[in-house]
């Protein structure tokens, strides 16, 4: 027996370990909103990755709410990830016994662009009260430099129900200034992503990539995206349909699993060190070579009248299927 379990909003392209520079502002009517560029110090007309959380600070939920980047300086702004607005589910009628056939389907927030802004309006999408595990969001946006000097991203958030709240937050980013030399021997780049030569010195096998660990099988698929060089700043590939069988019984066995999947409408972008960007939902890895890839989930089983529970990892090594 499986169940499906969707991992939504995995166009998300995750801060991984880069360095970030934040600019927090708390405000009354329990709001508050951060900017977080990447790099901060970053060349001259080169893209720029802004993260905008925005966090519920109140003791009870929030929505209908609209997040606001403004830039100065900077200039054509894009929207790169955001959680959806809401998600529908629906599911085809199967013979008892068999998996889940089941749908998720996404809608994005409500976007609208200008040279130098872009605001997006959640209209059903609720934060939770403070402390709780979905008090927050964070929307990843790009923009380009203009020439050398000092430039500004403001963003801020409004929000409607219950009560009007806001919050707002500002970086200033000094553009085409020379990187700080280092003094402590780590290469100038050390607050990256180690690339391993990924994207240059090696490029992964295109396709569909498999992996089996104690009967627990993995799979995702690989394509060429060459614009995510200039949309994203990271190594033309991206990942789609990722899959995995997890175990929900203990001892773990293989025909009674949860199947973690990933489907968004176009692939993922890999990290600039060839991982999946997935940490935060527990999934740890990535590409390792040009036909090698790790992921790793840790599991946690609780105690049960029948079962005393059970804790482990599955690591996988997946390579091409063909």
């Amino acid at each position: 027996m499986r169940r499906a379990r969707f991992l939504l909003g995995l166009m998300a392209v995750s801060s991984g370990a880069l360095a970030w520079t934040a600019a927090w502002a708390d405000t009354p009517g329990g709001v508050s909103v951060a900017i977080k560029p990447s790099p901060s110090r970053p060349a001259s007309h080169a893209t720029v990755r802004l993260a905008v959380t925005v966090t519920n600070q109140g003791s009870v939920s929030r929505s209908d709410f609209t997040v606001v980047l403004t830039l100065h300086g900077l200039s054509a702004p894009k929207l790169t990830s955001a959680p959806p607005d809401s998600v529908g589910v629906s599911c085809a009628p199967t013979p008892p016994g068999a998996p889940p056939d089941c749908t998720a389907t996404a809608t994005p927030p409500a976007c609208h662009s200008t040279a130098d802004s872009l605001s997006c309006h959640y209209s059903e999408l609720a934060l939770g009260a403070a402390g709780s595990s979905e008090d927050s969001i964070t929307l990843e946006e790009t923009a380009r430099t203009g020439g050398r000097g000092t430039e500004t991203a403001d963003a801020s958030a409004s929000f409607s129900d219950p009560s009007p709240a806001a919050g707002s937050a500002s970086v200033k980013l000094k553009v085409g200034a020379r990187a700080r030399r280092s003094t402590g021997g780590k290469p100038s780049g050390a607050g990256q992503p180690a690339s391993h030569g990924y994207g240059t010195k090696w490029k992964p096998a295109l396709g569909k990539w498999t992996g089996n660990t104690d009967g627990f099988p993995a799979s995702f698929t690989v394509s060429s995206q060459p614009s995510y060089r200039t949309k994203y700043g990271l190594p033309p590939y991206g990942f789609q349909d990722l899959v995995l069988d997890t175990p929900i019984n203990c001892p773990p066995t293989p025909t009674v699993a949860e199947q973690f999947t990933s489907s968004p409408t176009h692939p993922t972008p890999f990290q600039a060190d060839g991982s999946f960007g997935l940490a935060k939902y527990g999934l740890v890895g990535g590409l390792t070579g040009a036909d090698t890839a790790q992921v790793s989930f840790k599991y946690n089983i609780p105690a049960t009248p029948d079962s005393a529970g059970c804790s482990g990892t599955l690591v996988w090594h997946l390579s091409p299927a063909g």
